[in-house]
């Protein structure tokens, strides 16, 4: 059998012209998707700026949340709530857009088999293919589309990653202090009419002077129980000194050392 005339020579002008608008759509749909995840990476790294400002803020503030019998640190709250914002992100951007842009990244290789034939130069898609992928390591390594988007992500994520599981792991001088601030802020004053109504659970009982120097300050399982041992051991001295309490979870010889150094300024309550 005879071989075919030659592909260019089969195909008429006007097929030539409709392969091109189809390849120029096709194009247009490349950078459709290729803008949409630009956007989505700026907007990936404004959360990532905003949510580490709010990090930052809460570690210099020493924003704790005490609740429950547990401190956990607003920053490490915040931290998590960037690790599940930025998983998000990069699942809607690699497993979404980033799919669809490799589908019309596909079509137009196809396409510009044929044009090319015709038309030498016009291979947009398959030049850009070509020199997308980026050699490392001394060229052992070829680092594709895949593999950067990846890589973005997991420059936004491993801050957060840090900051939520260090803040949970290490107890720095940070939960120390939260904790002195928060007995010095809440800490309650003891009228012995009152004893009753105590909580039965861990915290700090201090015990001061008339003219506001701490006498005692003592940790304890349980408030109510020792308050109730202490008025009934020494009834006058604890009409004479003003005692208060704080429900605390590092009721502790440290939190006692730091209210002992630095003093406590408590409002009448």
């Amino acid at each position: 059998m005879a071989p075919g005339p030659p592909l260019n020579s089969a195909i008429s002008d006007k097929d030539k012209e409709n392969i091109i608008k189809i390849w120029g759509n096709v194009v247009d749909v490349q950078k459709h998707f290729n803008d949409i995840e630009i956007r989505i990476r700026n907007f990936a790294i404004t959360i990532f700026t905003f949510i580490f400002a709010g990090i930052g803020y809460c570690i210099k503030e020493n924003i704790y949340f005490h609740k429950f019998g547990i401190s956990i640190s607003f920053a490490s709250l915040i931290a998590f709530v960037g690790i599940i914002l930025i998983i998000a992100i990069y699942i809607m951007d690699k497993h979404w857009y980033h799919r669809l842009l490799h589908a019309s990244v596909e079509q137009g290789l196809e396409i510009e088999k044929t044009l090319v034939q015709f038309y030498p130069n016009m291979d947009l898609t398959t030049a850009i293919k070509s020199k997308s992928p980026s050699k490392l390591f001394f060229n052992l390594f070829t680092f594709r589309s895949d593999g950067k988007l990846r890589l973005f992500y997991l420059i936004l994520l491993i801050p957060f990653i840090v900051v939520f599981f260090g803040l949970l792991i290490f107890k720095t001088d940070l939960e120390l202090n939260s904790e002195y601030y928060t007995v010095k802020n809440n800490a309650i004053r003891i009228m012995p009419q009152s004893i009753s109504k105590l909580p039965s659970q861990p915290g700090l009982v201090m015990a001061f002077e008339r003219n506001g120097q701490l006498y005692l300050v003592k940790e304890t399982g349980n408030i109510l129980s020792y308050v109730s041992d202490f008025s009934k051991s020494d009834s006058l001295a604890f009409i004479q000194k003003k005692i208060y309490y704080a429900e605390t979870r590092i009721a502790r010889s440290e939190l006692e050392d730091l209210i002992k150094s630095n003093g406590i300024e408590l409002k009448e309550r």
